[in-house]
C-alpha cells in the first residue's frame, strides 16, 4: 500500500510501507493546513503549515533523540526567510548570518555538527553550497540557482579525495563522471 510521505521541505512524495527516516517510522496527519509528523514512540518529528502546495509560516523540527525543539524555519509561499537552530539545552545556535531570506545558512545535524552551508538570496538557495561529513570534512560542493542544484557538483570521500563530478541543470542530472 502506498502512502504520501513528505520530503525535507514538506512537499509530498510517494512511499511504500509508511514513512520512515533514519530515526524510525512515523505517521503523517493533516488537519486543515497543518501537517503533523509523529514517530511511533509518540515523539513529534515535525509540524508544518502548507497552503496551496507551499510551506507557509513556521516549520518546526524536533530532535528525535529527546523530543526537544531543534529548528524553526519561517517560510512565505515556499521561500525560506528565517531559520533558527537550537542545542540540546534550548540555546540558539549560530545560523551563519542568514536573515530575511539572504546570506549563508548553516544547517545542523541533531548531534550539533554542521551538515551543510547554503547561500540564499530572496528566500531560495541561489549560489554556493557545501555538504559536510559528520567529522567536518567536505562531502560535496556545488551551486544552486533559483532553489535547484545547477552547474558542477563535486563529491569527495571522507579522506578528501574527489570521487565524482555531476553536471546539473536546474535540478536535473546532465552527466556524471566518476573519478
Amino acid at each position: 500500500m502506498y502512502q504520501s510521505c513528505p520530503n525535507d521541505w514538506g512537499i509530498y512524495k510517494t512511499g511504500e510501507g509508511g514513512c520512515s527516516d533514519e530515526y524510525g517510522k512515523y505517521q503523517v496527519s493533516m488537519e486543515g493546513e497543518k501537517q503533523l509528523e509523529v514517530y511511533k514512540n509518540g515523539n513529534v518529528r515535525r509540524e508544518i503549515t502548507i497552503k496551496k502546495n507551499f510551506v507557509y509560516g513556521p516549520m518546526i523540527i524536533y530532535n528525535p533523540k529527546n523530543g526537544k525543539l531543534f529548528a524553526k524555519f519561517i517560510f512565505d509561499k515556499g521561500k525560506l526567510y528565517n531559520a533558527f537552530f537550537y542545542d540540546e539545552n534550548g540555546k540558539e545556535i549560530n545560523n551563519g548570518g542568514f536573515k530575511n531570506g539572504n546570506g549563508n545558512l548553516n544547517f545542523y545535524r541533531f548531534s550539533g555538527s554542521i551538515a551543510k552551508v547554503v547561500e540564499f538570496k530572496e528566500g531560495q538557495a541561489n549560489d554556493t553550497c557545501s555538504y559536510y561529513y559528520s567529522n567536518g570534512n567536505v562531502l560535496a560542493t556545488g551551486t544552486y540557482k533559483f532553489g535547484r542544484p545547477n552547474g558542477y557538483w563535486r563529491e569527495y570521500n571522507q579522506s578528501g579525495k574527489e570521487v565524482q563530478i555531476t553536471k546539473m541543470a536546474m535540478g536535473l542530472v546532465v552527466t556524471t563522471e566518476s573519478k
